[in-house]
């Protein structure tokens, strides 16, 4: 056989394996991925959470965490958990149904002892059209310090 001939044999071999075997490539691909929702104090968060430091007089219903939303349709919040130590907090009020750009509060009434000082654990589940995220953790949990008033101080009661 001549050179020639022996190479376009072995060209012929090379391309009919090629077309049997296929290209190689791929024709179909499946991939599951997470999804992370921002949920910080940051305003280009798309939900957003804002809690603050408060003085307080016991028995008194306070703001404990603001929620923004935004996203591009409805939230609500489903679920709240509190460690609140000494402290009572209770008859929570949550937002239902926050728009988009809007806010909501969630609310408490406070039952502490006059001249202490408790730290609070919040974490908070909000959920919408496809999408849940929740305030929870060790580094998401809003921790707030409430200061209970003595009788004679005038306390913050979160309300502006």
């Amino acid at each position: 056989m001549s050179k020639l001939k022996t190479l376009s044999l072995l060209l012929l071999l090379v391309s009919i394996t090629g077309i049997m075997v296929g290209s190689g490539g791929f024709t179909a691909l499946s991939a599951d991925r997470g999804v992370s929702i921002g949920v910080e104090n940051d305003e280009s968060a798309y939900i957003g959470y804002e809690s603050n430091d408060l003085t307080v007089k016991n028995g008194t219903t306070i703001d404990l965490v603001y929620i923004t939303n935004r996203l591009p349709h409805s939230i609500d919040v489903t679920d709240i958990t509190i460690k609140d130590g000494d402290f009572t907090i209770s008859e929570l009020t949550t937002p239902t149904d926050i728009s988009p750009g809007k806010s909501g509060t969630i609310q408490g009434t406070v039952v502490c002892t006059p001249s202490e000082s408790q730290a609070i654990e919040l974490s908070v589940t909000v959920s919408g059209s496809n999408v849940t995220t929740q305030l929870a953790g060790d580094t998401t949990t809003r921790r707030f310090m409430i200061v209970c008033a003595s009788e004679k101080e005038d306390g913050d009661d979160g309300e502006e």
